[in-house]
């Protein structure tokens, strides 16, 4: 059922105070237009000094550079941001990845490396230990512990914001390298570390995180995100509905080998060539996720489980379902002593990460999304204590979106609705409005042989559905979305409906 925190049918402006009364935000002209003052200072970074001061003496020396990627978008936009920056001052540069969702390098040939730049992701100390001779410079923003000698570590963990995303880290690590050069390469290079930010599910509550994307969203300078937003908005729906998921489908699938050279490279003609794979392996994806089986799906009274799914789709399938019920998620297979695979959380629980390790799994990534273990033989005890651990909380079963407006709204709230939904996702979900239609007043058109749909509302505003899955509103409904702007004009981005 859709509710709402606010009946705006009636108001005529002034919807800025609103929204800054609803979500609680004190000063709303600094949370629409974030300035460098909320730019935290670099020396907050603990080892951001030794780290530029070693980077310094490779390049004086002519070393050849190896670049660890990590396989998402925060990992591949992270891996663009140093790549770009370093071909400034040195061309001895190699990009290594893994396969798959594997992270760090204890899958990957070393053989041949004696420098070695590794961005968002971290491993072990036992790891690093074991290259005695490979001097390590690491950016990263994940939990970590000790570190031996041959490892000098910047993270956001070890900052005043430790929810800044690993792109994000490396760019600040990038603009450091800047000031004690007197160069600027990295202010063109922010358009990854806000894509990064946002691909990642960072905090869009914390000021620093918003001052980084909204320099992105000026200053977009990449070839292939410009080719992959077109002629829709460059914001955070962008990133998160169209650039992270490619990135991210050709980790799921394997085929990381797509993503390679596609943020680093600025020829426009392989850049396309290489969209058209990314969009292929995507739809790809999406018929596998769609195909599994959740027949088997066990809803407890505060989490969900599901025991069977293609490894690589166990995060995406628990995203899938932790939406649907309103409730935690953990996917997982079984293996030989114990179960593995991927949780979700979702709104109500800060940090589902902690609960798991309290209730005796572990737990490697972030606080709601993260691979998840297992021992076989406690499982059943383990999940026992997961859900008395969640009986406190209650977890919203309505979906309220932030006001009820009319269809003429629609236009005159766009401007204030569609700047503060231009930054948003986790920490800071977007402004969601309904409307209320009754039967007569509206007429629904068929896009694409029923692909997509179109509302046409009185005070010729309209509505649109994207993938509709054949579902189209008939009677008198409750229409929810987002108002946005494309080629199609100010409308409102349909979500769903329900009959009222």
């Amino acid at each position: 059922m859709v509710t709402y925190k606010v009946d705006a049918t009636k108001e005529n402006g002034n919807l800025l105070g609103l929204i800054a009364e609803t979500r609680g935000i004190q000063d709303i002209s600094s949370f629409l237009y974030p300035s460098e003052e909320s730019f935290i200072d670099y020396d907050t970074m603990v080892n951001i000094d030794k780290a530029y001061n070693k980077l310094e003496e490779w390049i004086q020396n002519e070393e050849t550079i190896t670049i660890i990627a990590d396989s998402d978008c925060d990992g591949e936009t992270s891996t663009a941001v140093i790549f770009r920056y370093l071909k400034n001052f040195t061309s001895r540069l190699r990009i290594k990845r893994n396969i798959g969702k594997k992270h760090g390098i204890s899958d990957l040939d070393m053989s041949g490396v004696t420098k070695c730049i590794i961005v968002d992701s971290i491993d072990k100390y036992d790891v690093y230990a074991a290259y005695p001779d490979i001097d390590f410079i690491i950016l990263d923003h994940h939990k970590h512990g000790e570190m031996p000698d041959n490892v000098i570590l910047v993270s956001s963990m070890d900052s005043k914001n430790p929810s800044l995303s690993g792109s994000g880290v490396v760019w600040k690590f990038c603009k450091y390298c800047d000031i004690n050069n007197l160069t600027s390469y990295a202010d063109d290079l922010v358009v990854y570390a806000g894509v990064g930010i946002i691909g990642d599910m960072m905090d869009l509550s914390v000021p620093e995180n918003r001052y980084i994307c909204s320099e992105a969203f000026k200053n977009n300078t990449s070839p292939a995100i410009k080719q992959i937003v077109g002629g829709f908005p460059f914001n955070s729906k962008a990133v998160s509905f169209s650039i992270a998921p490619l990135i991210n489908a050709a980790m799921r699938m394997k085929q990381n080998d797509l993503v390679k050279g596609f943020f680093t490279s600025d020829n426009e003609l392989d850049i396309k060539l290489a969209l058209k794979k990314l969009k292929d392996n995507k739809e790809k994806q999406d018929e596998i996720v769609e195909g599994v089986d959740l027949s088997n799906l066990y809803e407890g009274d505060k989490v969900c489980v599901l025991i069977g799914c293609p490894n690589e789709f166990c995060g995406v399938v628990a995203n899938k379902i932790a939406g649907k019920y309103g409730k935690p998620a953990i996917v997982i297979n079984e293996y030989e002593d114990c179960y593995a695979g991927s949780m979700r959380g979702c709104d109500g629980v800060e940090d589902f990460s902690i609960l798991l390790e309290q209730a005796g799994a572990t737990v490697q990534g972030h606080e709601n999304s993260a691979g998840v273990f297992f021992e076989k033989e406690s499982f059943d005890e383990t999940m026992r204590e997961l859900e008395r651990i969640l009986s406190t909380y209650e977890f919203k079963t309505d979906d309220e979106v932030d006001f009820l407006i009319t269809p003429k709204q629609i236009k005159s709230f766009a401007k204030e609705i569609m700047a503060i939904n231009k930054i948003s996702g986790k920490g800071f979900n977007p402004i969601r409005v309904c409307i209320d239609l009754k039967e007569g007043y509206y007429k629904c058109e068929p896009m694409k042989n029923g692909t997509h749909y179109k509302l046409i509302m009185p005070d010729r505003t309209i509505g649109v559905k994207w993938k509709c899955k054949g579902e189209f509103p008939t009677g008198d409904v409750r229409v929810v979305g987002t108002i946005e702007e494309n080629f199609l004009g100010i409308h409102l981005a349909i979500d769903y409906f329900e009959r009222i």
